[in-house]
């Protein structure tokens, strides 16, 4: 079995702000939610080695590409779908505030 490509963090916000925007204004919850899930997920991998928010964060961009979703909200909704069920400590009240 190949080995997997390293998932790469900078290069997917790179991507996702030239769709969404910055940081400020309507696609602040999107950068608010990844920053939340990256953070909540930093001590875990996949069975491949690969980081685990690779999975949500990808959720989102092929909501963007495919399914051309461009709100914030529904796209922050993806990238937090794996917190609540993945990270004992994340709850829905967490991620609700």
């Amino acid at each position: 079995m190949a080995p997997s490509k390293k998932f790469n963090i900078a290069a997917y916000c790179e991507h996702m702000e030239q769709i969404l925007g910055g940081q400020e204004g309507p696609a602040k919850i999107f950068w608010e939610a990844l920053s939340f899930a990256v953070s909540a997920h930093q001590d875990q991998r996949r069975k491949s080695g690969e980081a685990y928010v690779s999975h949500p964060l990808l959720v989102a961009k092929i909501l963007v590409e495919e399914l051309d979703i461009r709100d914030p909200e529904l796209l922050a909704a993806a990238v937090l779908h794996d917190t609540v069920e993945d990270v004992p400590e994340v709850t829905s009240e967490v991620i609700g505030e």
